[in-house]
C-alpha cells in the first residue's frame, strides 16, 4: 500500500527568477513596441493634417510643399526677411539674421535679383544690407564667396559693406546703421 505522502507527492511547478524576469522583459518590450507604432501613425496622421493646413495646394501626389517663416517671403527655395525700420550697423544686422537662422543676402545667380528688386520697389528709398563686403583679396560674400562682377556693378564709394536699395548697389561704412535683408533656406514638409 502506498503511503499518503506518496500519492500527494505531485510536483508543484514554481517558476524561477530567471523565467520571471524574462517574461517581464517580453511583455514590457511588447507594450513599448506597440506605444511606438502608436506615436508613428499618430505621426503620420499630424503631419498630414499641418500639411493640408499650412500648404498653399496640398495634394495626395504632392510630397510636401516648402515654408518660410511668418513676416518672411518665399521665392523659389529660399526666404527672404527684409528688415522693419529697425537701423542696424552691417555686423549688427548679419548677427541678427543669425538669431533667425539665416544669414544677410547673397546674391548668386540674376534671376532672384529680378524678385528682389520687385519688392524693393515696393519699399522706401532706404538702403538694405547685404551679405557683401570688402575682405583683403577683394569682395566676398557671408558665404565666402567671391563676388562675381558680372551679377551686378557694385557702386564703390567709401567703405567696406554693401548695401542696395532700388535703384542699385552700393559700399558703405559698415558702422552706418540701415536696414537689411536676410535669407535662409525654406522649410520642405
Amino acid at each position: 500500500m502506498d503511503s499518503p505522502d506518496k500519492t500527494l507527492q505531485t510536483k508543484l511547478w514554481i517558476p524561477s527568477w530567471k523565467f520571471i524576469i524574462i517574461t517581464v522583459l517580453i511583455g514590457a518590450n511588447i507594450i513599448i513596441l506597440r506605444i511606438i507604432m502608436y506615436q508613428d501613425i499618430n505621426y503620420v496622421n499630424y503631419s498630414t493634417e499641418i500639411k493640408k493646413q499650412l500648404c498653399v495646394s496640398p495634394s495626395e501626389t504632392q510630397e510636401g510643399c516648402i515654408l518660410c517663416p511668418s513676416n518672411w517671403l518665399l521665392y523659389g527655395d529660399n526666404c527672404y526677411y527684409y528688415s522693419d525700420a529697425a537701423q542696424r550697423t552691417w555686423n549688427q544686422s548679419q548677427d541678427h539674421c543669425e538669431m533667425m537662422g539665416a544669414h544677410l543676402l547673397v546674391i548668386e545667380d540674376q534671376e532672384p535679383q529680378v524678385f528682389k528688386h520687385q519688392i524693393l520697389t515696393q519699399q522706401t528709398d532706404d538702403m538694405f544690407w547685404i551679405g557683401l563686403y570688402r575682405a583683403g583679396d577683394g569682395w566676398r560674400w557671408v558665404n565666402s564667396r567671391h563676388y562675381d562682377t558680372s551679377l551686378f556693378q557694385l557702386e564703390v564709394n567709401s567703405g567696406n559693406c554693401a548695401l542696395m536699395n532700388k535703384h542699385g548697389y552700393y559700399t558703405g561704412t559698415c558702422n552706418s546703421k540701415n536696414r537689411f535683408i536676410c535669407q535662409r533656406k525654406a522649410v520642405k514638409i
